[in-house]
């Protein structure tokens, strides 16, 4: 399958969060905003993408605020999917969204068309409002859940995406229980991702490698009681665990262990290897005029995946290693010297997987017993 992240409306936003990296990552840029995808370049890109990939495309799309775009564009990337006879049999799709646009003609689009939306959402009225504010600066947890209940009431399928920071860490609990009472079953918590340049200090602003530490365990004895009752809901980072406890790969490109090419393309058509990395220095084409054969020999020029490679020592004496792997380069500071930098989070990890491993290999176990249950039945 070819996954393609798409920004429509590059980092334009109608919200002001405060840890926005990708903001940041713009400033960065000689060029900064790519501005608004054109239908001339949605077009190429879906060719070229159509044209490439074996069998399955996935188109991913985010911001900025993806929404800003506007309902006619997805309505004619739709028309043009049709009209290459690709209606329902090779494209999904996925959508990463504030929520603050969402209305029943996006709700009714979203689930004529099967789109997976992903909906930003901090925990509790809180630790939601603490840094994802308005363009005015006003909050804006309570609108975000009254778009949540217009996602359930279209029965659109939709997971929620919550940072941790020290206030959603410190009230991830209540967070829990306001999550499980809302029944919103799907759930993937990142942390939150401080400037390049408080990642090359080897410090962060937001969240403390303790705090998450401390978050894991809690979230984590949290989902292992519901697990044991047979009802958990669905949280990436555990369920990503297990499977590499089971020998399968884990789907989430953290924790693969290294970098690999991840195709995210900006709004003038601008290719960039991942989402963290959207600066002058890694764009390795345009698909307004290259092909992805001509994007993939210009990625495999550069050491986006050999610098990611090397393990530092005290990465190799640890027992941790194989379920850690030293997670996202991107959250690897280098210190000491030491030209192989080490994740900001080891102590989170280490302090997570000291207290919990034994019962993630429990439920590794159970699993599988599970399995070998079922194929013992006639």
């Amino acid at each position: 399958m070819l996954f393609l992240l798409l920004k429509p409306v590059s980092g334009l936003c109608n919200m002001n969060c405060s840890y926005c990296f990708y903001r940041d990552e713009i400033s960065q840029r000689s060029s900064g905003s790519s501005g608004i995808m054109s239908e001339k370049t949605l077009k190429n890109i879906l060719k070229r993408a159509l044209d490439y990939s074996p069998d399955a495309l996935l188109l991913g799309f985010q911001g900025g605020e993806p929404l800003l775009r506007g309902l006619p564009f997805y309505e004619r990337l739709i028309e043009l999917e049709e009209k290459r006879g690709e209606k329902g049999r090779r494209v999904q799709h996925s959508l990463q969204t504030n929520g603050l646009l969402l209305d029943e003609a996006w709700c009714r689009f979203f689930k004529r068309h099967h789109f997976l939306i992903g909906l930003s959402l901090d925990g509790v009225r809180e630790s939601h409002d603490r840094y994802r504010r308005e363009l005015s600066g006003a909050p804006s947890y309570q609108r975000i859940l009254e778009r949540l209940r217009l996602l359930q009431r279209w029965s659109v399928d939709f997971n929620l995406l919550t940072v941790i920071h020290e206030d959603s860490a410190a009230r991830i609990t209540e967070i829990y229980q306001s999550y499980r009472s809302l029944n919103c079953l799907y759930q993937q918590y990142i942390p939150c991702l401080d400037p390049p340049a408080a990642s090359r200090r080897g410090c962060g602003s937001y969240l403390s490698p303790e705090s998450y530490g401390r978050m894991l365990i809690e979230l984590f004895q949290l989902w292992y009681d519901d697990f044991k009752k047979g009802d958990p809901p669905h949280i990436r980072i555990f369920e990503n665990y297990l499977s590499l406890l089971l020998g399968a790969p884990p789907e989430a490109c953290d924790m693969l262990g290294h970098c690999s090419l991840q195709y995210t393309v900006e709004a003038d058509g601008s290719v960039y290897p991942c989402d963290f990395y959207c600066t002058d220095p890694y764009c390795l084409g345009n698909l307004n005029r290259d092909s992805f054969p001509d994007l993939n020999r210009r990625f495999r020029d550069t050491d986006f995946v050999q610098r990611s490679l090397p393990i530092p020592e005290e990465c190799r004496r640890c027992s941790f290693y194989p379920l850690c792997r030293n997670g996202c380069y991107r959250q690897r500071c280098i210190e000491g010297g030491d030209p192989r930098p080490r994740n900001r989070y080891c102590r989170s990890f280490r302090i997570f997987f000291e207290a919990c491993l034994p019962q993630l290999i429990e439920l590794s176990e159970l699993l599988i017993a599970q399995s070998e249950g079922m194929h013992k039945i006639p």
